[in-house]
């Protein structure tokens, strides 16, 4: 549940006021000016309050909507990033709220997982605290592999929700559909930048990826890693780096990892 603290400064002309709800809450008596606490309402029900004057309805104050959906996971700048997993099921739905205690922005970075289709499944992050946020990043299309999907906030909060439909999933153990897991943490440092080029090595059934770094972002030594078994490369300054061989029809993605803090590595789209 939740509550909603009213502070009365002025009562007006009357000597007792009400603070009224549409949820069916009782109503909270105001006979002076202060603070008062209005519910508790259920999760996820918007609270429209109402002070009302009992002596002249034309007296009365609406006070808004008021709705806390989720209570905030609290993210410590400083402190190791949250680690975090989850195994939907069928016919399910569940969100997830983030807030920073300073003022540097999230980062919610996925290191594995996937999601069915987007005809059947949802996932959205979201750049504030609800679903009427403005949308940092969704899933769109087929069957998506989570792994590397960054959303950072320009803010101080993040929300993230999803839902199914009644069939195939990880808690009903789909093989196709695996457990998600994900670290938010303070965004305290700048990311590289960088691009990818597939480049094909024909005669050999093989191909490379060219990864051009055109800044080292605020880690100088990163390390250009894959999930395709080349070996790593370390970095200590800007240009192109061919990663790989990879077999020919192979998929392959390439992560730019930094060390000081791996919410600022950054990972190329899956490449074949």
């Amino acid at each position: 549940s939740f509550t909603v603290q009213v502070n009365v400064s002025n009562m007006g002309s009357a000597t007792n006021l009400s603070i009224t709800n549409n949820v069916g809450a009782p109503s909270t008596v105001v006979s002076a000016t202060g603070t008062y606490t209005a519910g508790p309402f259920p999760v996820g029900s918007a609270a429209i309050l109402t002070l009302v004057n009992s002596e002249n309805a034309l007296c009365n104050l609406a006070l808004g909507s008021f709705i806390n959906s989720f209570c905030a996971v609290e993210v410590t700048c400083g402190e190791p990033p949250i680690e975090a997993s989850y195994c939907y099921d069928d016919s399910d739905s569940e969100a997830w709220l983030y807030q920073n205690t300073g003022s540097e922005s999230l980062a919610l970075l996925f290191s594995a997982g996937s999601i069915e289709s987007v005809s059947f499944d949802q996932l959205v992050i979201y750049d504030g605290v609800n679903n009427q946020a403005p949308v940092i990043w969704q899933h769109t299309g087929g069957n998506e592999q989570l792994a590397g999907v960054l959303a950072i906030s320009t803010g101080t909060s993040i929300f993230m929700e999803m839902s199914s439909d009644n069939s195939i999933s990880c808690g009903a153990g789909s093989t196709q559909i695996t457990e998600w897991f994900w670290t938010v943490g303070c965004l305290d440092c700048t990311q590289p930048v960088s691009t990818y080029e597939v480049v094909l090595d024909c005669d050999s059934s093989q191909f490379y990826i060219a990864t051009n770094i055109t800044s080292l972002g605020s880690d100088t030594t990163p390390t250009i890693t894959n999930t395709g078994g080349a070996p790593s490369i370390p970095v200590s300054s800007t240009g192109t780096y061919n990663v790989g061989p990879f077999l020919a029809g192979a998929t392959v993605r390439v992560d730019v990892v930094t060390d000081e803090n791996s919410l600022c590595s950054v990972h190329s789209p899956f490449l074949t």
